[in-house]
């Protein structure tokens, strides 16, 4: 495992990183340069938190307590690793006591991209595009359907007219308060966006794939579905990001 040198944080925390840190660290535990970028925004997403009016990924956040049972413990790290009960105290794997440190956690990150052919199909804000609200400076960013890249002259308002959205859910879903400062480039995420249905899937499996707060009954309210409804291959649904 490899370590890099933190730059000094105007705060007094081990957990709280910018995301630049963020950044050189998946960077030096085995991410390419441009894989490095989309993983430092995916910390960001995961555990955006603003302190002293600047935003940092947070290392100490644990995820939903709710998805524990006996065989899977909580999440940990910017990247919301989940941790395995069976892990716990060994010093290996998803070792709940090691993932909360920021250099294992980078390296087990890299361990799972990799495991899943390097895709992060692991990371339901990666699937459901929220990370791309935080690659402001990246050239490779791809602008898929349900986001919107800011224009001049923009603002929420008129974002909201072009796209057909109220401001203040396109603000909501891009956790943006008053006074909603938007960059020019920045893409924002709109507050739903498109899934076309493949063979097998079912509201259940695709609200189990855009995270965890996503339920198949929200699922089916907001496309005016039936909870029992049979989705066919190559229908649109739309997923709700709020």
């Amino acid at each position: 495992m490899i370590i890099v040198q933190r730059e000094a944080t105007p705060v007094e925390s081990d957990t709280l990183m910018t995301q630049k840190q963020v950044t050189a660290l998946a960077r030096a535990n085995g991410f390419s340069e441009k894989a490095s970028k989309i993983a430092g925004a995916i910390a960001m997403a995961e555990t955006h938190t603003i302190t002293g009016g600047k935003s940092y990924c947070d290392f100490d956040k644990v995820g939903d307590q709710r998805l524990a049972d006996d065989t899977w413990g909580y999440s940990y790290s910017a990247w919301q690793i989940r941790s395995l009960r069976a892990d716990k105290g060994t010093g290996m794997g998803r070792d709940e006591d090691r993932l909360k440190d920021p250099e294992y956690a980078a390296e087990m990150a890299y361990v799972i991209y990799r495991a899943r052919g390097y895709r992060w199909t692991d990371w339901s804000t990666y699937n459901g595009g929220a990370y791309l609200s935080f690659l402001l400076d990246s050239p490779e960013a791809v602008v898929p359907a349900g986001t919107t890249r800011v224009q001049p002259g923009d603002g929420l308002i008129r974002i909201g007219t072009r796209t057909g959205y109220p401001w203040r859910d396109i603000a909501k879903a891009n956790n943006l308060r008053d006074p909603y400062k938007i960059n020019l480039g920045q893409v924002l995420l709109l507050p739903d966006f498109p899934h076309t249905v493949t063979r097998g899937e079912t509201l259940t499996s695709v609200a189990a794939k855009y995270g965890t707060n996503l339920t198949p009954d929200r699922l089916a309210e907001y496309n005016n579905l039936a909870l029992t409804a049979k989705l066919t291959i190559g229908q649109t649904i739309n997923i709700p990001r709020i």
